[in-house]
């Protein structure tokens, strides 16, 4: 369901405001699932070459050969012909969005901000991603200390500074 005039590849971004299903566009199907999302570089490269010289407002991005709005279930065969041709274990295209948010939490980024990217609920992460979340307690205190200290200088003591607190006190 996604239409040029969803698309800024200046700002980087798309928002999704619409699903398309059984060839009729709808709203999405949950609130969260009607976001802005921001887009890798290389996702912008190919949009840009793909993107007709004159864009027609409401026009679909992805067109099938006969220049109808891909619908997709008539996608799956022609996605499992790649991967075959890939020698990629057939899988079904919502594995996409698997490794995307894989290699996201892999990557270290927020969660808050994942959340946001895909609509998709912390809890639904953390049950179907959790193994890919990171554990980093101690650096995350860290982060806010170093912060608290940009803030305030000194606001973070020294051990001497303790030690000498103490000592008046």
């Amino acid at each position: 369901g996604l239409h040029w005039d969803d698309i800024d590849l200046e700002a980087r971004t798309l928002r999704v405001a619409r699903s398309r299903h059984m060839y009729e566009e709808r709203a999405p199907k949950t609130a969260s699932a009607a976001r802005t999302v921001e887009l890798l570089p290389e996702t912008v490269r190919l949009l840009r070459a793909i993107q007709p010289l004159r864009v027609e407002p409401g026009s679909h991005v992805f067109l099938s050969t006969d220049g109808k709005p891909i619908e997709p279930q008539s996608l799956s065969a022609h996605w499992y012909a790649c991967l075959r041709a890939l020698s990629i274990r057939v899988r079904g295209i919502y594995s996409a969005k698997d490794t995307y948010m894989s290699t996201a939490l892999t990557a270290g980024v927020n969660t808050a901000w994942l959340e946001q990217q895909t609509g998709v609920a912390y809890a639904t992460i953390r049950k179907h991603y959790g193994r890919w979340l990171r554990t980093e307690g101690e650096s995350q205190t860290q982060k806010i200390a170093a912060f608290a200290g940009q803030i305030v200088p000194n606001f973070v003591p020294s051990s001497d500074d303790a030690e000498e607190n103490v000592d008046a006190a």
